[in-house]
């Protein structure tokens, strides 16, 4: 998932904005590590953290390669500030894909602007970027959280490498408690794997695209 992957995207949803006043069903420090595979094999790590401070989260992805994802050269990092919403202020990421390279995207709102501005700098170094005109967005990490708050959400918007996509995720079949959801996104198919309980902490993770399926399985 372009979380942990080519991911990562951006969503946000349209509806009324009560969440600000639930409490999150997760602590601040919150340390989720998960293994990381391509195409069946096992390519490393992926360690996502959770830290509140004033107004909102903080939140840190980061793929540590193992095996074949030193081999292949693959790497994701990732950074989401959001405000109390869960809306995103500010979001970085890095991404190295194999037989591409490096493309990074920074999502940010600029002083004295409302929208998000977004960048994305090619593998080659070109960039080219576009503003969000909607104020209701999520991004890789945010969304993972977003859902554990609320997990009957069915409309959401991605901020992706061209432009904001709407998408409404596809409620998957109940499996060993687990709530699972499938989000379409450019090409590309993101699956999210929740707990069925109180905290709802995401326990699977996808991103399937033409090269390759990604997957991230959570052990600690």
């Amino acid at each position: 998932m372009s979380f942990v992957w080519p991911l990562l995207f951006c969503l946000s949803v349209l509806g009324p904005s009560a969440w600000a006043a639930r409490e999150v069903p997760w602590a601040s420090g919150e340390k989720l590590v998960y293994r990381f595979s391509w195409a069946g094999l096992e390519a490393g790590e992926l360690r996502l953290m959770a830290t509140a401070q004033a107004g909102g989260w903080r939140f840190e992805g980061k793929l540590i390669p193992k095996g074949l994802g030193v081999l292949l050269g693959y790497g994701y990092e990732v950074e989401s500030l959001v405000d109390e919403e869960f809306y995103t202020l500010r979001f970085s990421k890095t991404l190295i894909e194999p037989f591409r390279g490096t493309t990074r995207l920074l999502a940010e709102r600029q002083a004295g602007q409302e929208p998000l501005v977004v960048t994305i700098t090619e593998p080659d170094g070109q960039k080219h970027g576009y503003k969000a005109e909607v104020r209701p967005v999520l991004d890789d990490l945010s969304v993972l959280y977003f859902l554990r708050l609320n997990p009957e959400v069915r409309v959401v918007q991605m901020v992706d490498f061209k432009a904001i996509i709407l998408s409404r995720p596809e409620l998957l079949k109940d499996k060993e408690g687990l709530l699972g959801y499938r989000i379409a996104q450019n090409g590309a198919t993101i699956e999210i794997w929740l707990r069925n309980d109180a905290r709802r902490t995401p326990v699977f993770l996808a991103f399937g695209r033409d090269w390759g399926r990604l997957e991230a399985r959570l052990i600690e």
